[in-house]
C-alpha cells in the first residue's frame, strides 16, 4: 500500500464529510465496480428466478440474504482504485470465488444482521485478521464511527424501499383500471408468477445494484478515515514530502538554515516506516516532540555521520530517544470503577411456575386493560355529544336566524334601482327598449339611445336572470360577474356594449350606425324573450 499513490486527499475528517467521500469515489469508479456486480449476481439472480419458479419473491430474499457476498465486489474495486490499480473485469472476476469464500460463511450467518457489516468487512478482506485478531482490531475501529456506519445502513435502506416502491408505483399506473389483479397476495407470492412480478423483482435488483455501491464506498472510506486517525497516515504523508524537499535541497547543494533538520528527517522517515506496524494515535505527538528537541540541540550537520545509519540502527536510535523523559507523557487519572465482581453469586435457575404465573397475571391485567379501554371510550364519546349538544343550546337563536337572515339579504340584493347612477326600474324603461333605442338613434339621440340600451340590459340581467350587482362596481367589474356565472353569450353582448357606451360616455366618440343596429338585434334575441332562470333569484 503506497500512501503516495492515492487518488485521494489523506487527511482526518468528520464522519459524515468521509461519507461524503465514499459517495464522490463511488461515482468516479461506478462503471467498473457495476460491471463486476452485474456480471456476477445476474446470471445466479436469473438461475434464483428459474429454480425456485413459480415464486420470484423466494428467489429476492435469497438475493438479499447473501448481499455481504456481493457486497465485496465492489469493495475489492475501490481499493485497488483507490491506490492508482483500478482492476479489470476479468481480475475482478477471477479474484471473486477468493473473495467469497474468505469467511463467507461467517458474513451470511452470524454476521448477516451486523447494523456495520460492511464497515466490518475491509478488516476481513483488507487486512486478512480473524478470530480474536479481528475482535480486538474491530473494537478499535468502532470506537468511532460504527454510529455513523449504523445510520448508513439505516439510510440507504430506506432509500431502496423507497425507489423500489415508486418504480412499482410507477408501473401500476400505466395497468388498466379494468384488470381485476389481488395485490396482497401478488406481493405476499402466494399467486402464480406474472409479468408484473417478474417486473418487480428486476426493479428490487436495479436499486439494490445501483444503492449497495454507495454503501459499501461510504463504508470503505469510513474505514479509510479511521486508521487515518489511528495510524497518522496524513502525518507520514507530509514527512515524506519534507523528506524529498531535504533531498531535492542537497542535489542543488543548497544548505538550509535550521541546523537540525536533516537529521531530524532521517529519524521521523525510518519513524513512519515502521509505523504500520505499531499504529498509535500518540504517534503525531512524538514526532513532534522528535523534531523540537533535534531543533533544540547544538548539534550541526557536518557533525552527523549518516554513513552507519540503517533499519536496525535507526530503531535502536528511535527506542532511545522515546525512552528519555521528554517523550513520556505521565499523568494520574482519578476515575470510578465497577467494585469487583468475582464474588458476585451466581442466578438462580428460572422458575418455570413463577412465569407461569406471572403471564397469568399479565393476561389477566390485558382484560382489565380491555375494559378500561371500553369504558374510555364509553366517556370520551358521552363527552363529545354533551359538548355538540351544549353549543347548539348556546347558539340556538344564532342557528335558527342563520336562514332568515340569508333570505333577506337575497331579497335587499334582487331589488336594486340604480347602478352607476342609471335608472334600471321596470317602470323606467318603454315596453321595447331595443326598437325605442334604435329610432333615437335614427333621430341622432345617440347618448339617449344607447343610454336606454344599456339600462334596459342591466335591467334584465338584474330582475330576469337574478344577477346581483353593487352600487359600488364600476363597469368592467359588471362584466367580471357575468363571466363567473359562465353566461358565454350574454358576457360577449355586455362586454360589446359595455366598450361601445365608454367610448360615448367618456370619450365623446359615436359609433358606426351598423354598430348601433347590430346591438339593437342582438338585445332582442338575448333578452326580448323569457330567460332561462324565470324570476327565481340567486346569489
Amino acid at each position: 500500500m503506497d500512501l503516495n499513490s492515492t487518488n485521494a486527499v489523506i487527511r482526518p475528517r468528520q464522519s459524515w464529510e468521509a461519507i461524503d467521500l465514499g459517495f464522490l469515489m463511488t461515482k468516479r469508479w461506478f462503471g467498473p465496480a457495476i460491471k463486476a456486480w452485474v456480471a456476477v449476481t445476474l446470471p445466479l439472480y436469473v438461475l434464483l428466478l428459474v429454480a425456485f419458479f413459480p415464486n420470484p419473491i423466494v428467489a429476492t430474499l435469497v438475493l438479499w440474504w447473501f448481499k455481504p457476498l456481493w457486497e465485496r465486489i465492489p469493495l475489492y474495486v475501490y481499493s485497488r482504485a483507490l491506490f492508482g490499480s483500478t482492476p479489470t473485469l476479468g481480475e475482478t472476476l477471477r479474484a471473486f470465488p477468493k473473495l467469497a469464500l474468505k469467511q463467507g460463511i461467517q458474513a451470511v450467518t452470524i454476521r448477516r444482521l451486523s447494523p456495520t457489516r460492511s464497515f466490518d468487512q475491509a478488516v476481513s478482506q483488507l487486512e486478512g485478521l480473524s478470530g480474536k485478531d479481528r475482535q480486538q482490531r474491530l473494537r478499535v475501529l468502532n470506537h468511532r464511527d460504527s454510529g455513523a456506519a449504523f445510520w448508513l445502513l439505516i439510510l440507504l435502506s430506506h432509500i431502496e424501499l423507497i425507489f423500489t416502491s415508486s418504480l412499482v408505483a410507477l408501473l401500476i399506473l400505466f395497468i388498466p383500471q379494468d384488470i381485476d389483479i389481488n395485490w396482497v397476495a401478488l406481493l405476499l407470492g402466494e399467486t402464480q408468477a406474472s409479468t408484473l412480478s417478474i417486473l418487480e423483482a428486476l426493479f428490487y435488483y436495479s436499486v439494490i445494484s445501483i444503492v449497495g455501491l454507495f454503501y459499501v464506498g461510504g463504508s470503505f472510506s469510513l474505514y479509510l478515515n479511521r486508521r487515518t486517525l489511528l495510524e497518522g497516515w496524513d502525518i507520514e504523508l507530509a514527512f515524506r514530502r519534507l523528506n524529498n524537499r531535504v533531498i531535492e535541497g542537497r542535489s542543488t547543494r543548497k544548505k538550509y538554515s535550521s541546523k537540525s533538520k536533516p537529521a531530524a528527517l532521517s529519524i521521523i522517515l525510518t519513524l513512519s516506516c515502521i509505523s504500520q506496524l505499531t499504529p498509535s494515535t500518540a504517534f503525531a505527538d512524538v514526532a513532534i516532540e522528535i523534531i523540537e528537541t533535534l531543533e533544540s540541540s547544538q548539534t550541526t550537520e557536518s557533525d552527523i555521520d549518516y554513513s552507519h545509519l540503517n533499519r536496525d540502527s535507526s530503531a535502536e536510535l528511535i527506542i532511545t530517544v522515546l525512552e528519555g523523559d521528554r517523550f513520556h507523557n505521565r499523568r494520574t487519572v482519578d476515575t470510578w470503577q465497577l467494585k469487583d465482581q468475582k464474588d458476585k453469586p451466581e442466578p438462580e435457575p428460572w422458575d418455570l411456575e413463577a412465569i407461569k404465573e406471572f403471564i397469568k397475571k399479565l393476561w389477566a391485567w390485558y382484560g382489565e386493560l380491555t375494559s378500561i379501554a371500553q369504558g374510555l371510550k364509553i366517556v370520551l364519546w358521552g363527552l363529545f355529544i354533551t359538548l355538540v349538544a351544549t353549543v347548539i343550546y348556546r347558539y340556538r337563536y344564532w342557528l335558527a336566524n342563520i336562514n332568515v337572515n340569508r333570505r333577506k339579504i337575497q331579497i335587499n340584493k334582487i331589488s336594486p334601482e340604480t347602478l352607476f347612477g342609471l335608472d334600471i326600474t321596470e317602470s323606467s324603461l318603454p315596453e321595447q327598449p331595443a326598437n325605442h333605442a334604435l329610432s333615437l338613434w335614427e333621430k341622432e339621440k345617440h347618448r339617449e339611445a344607447l343610454s336606454l340600451l344599456y339600462r334596459a340590459t342591466l335591467a334584465r340581467l338584474v330582475f330576469s336572470y337574478g344577477f346581483y350587482f353593487d352600487d359600488s362596481l364600476t363597469e368592467l367589474e359588471c362584466l367580471s360577474v357575468i363571466n363567473k356565472k359562465n353566461h358565454s353569450s350574454i358576457h360577449l353582448y355586455l362586454k360589446q356594449l359595455t366598450s361601445t357606451w365608454q367610448q360615448l360616455a367618456y370619450g365623446h366618440q359615436h359609433p358606426e350606425n351598423h354598430t348601433m343596429e347590430d346591438l339593437c338585434r342582438r338585445w332582442n334575441l338575448l333578452f326580448d324573450r323569457p330567460s332561462p332562470t324565470g324570476a327565481s333569484t340567486h346569489e
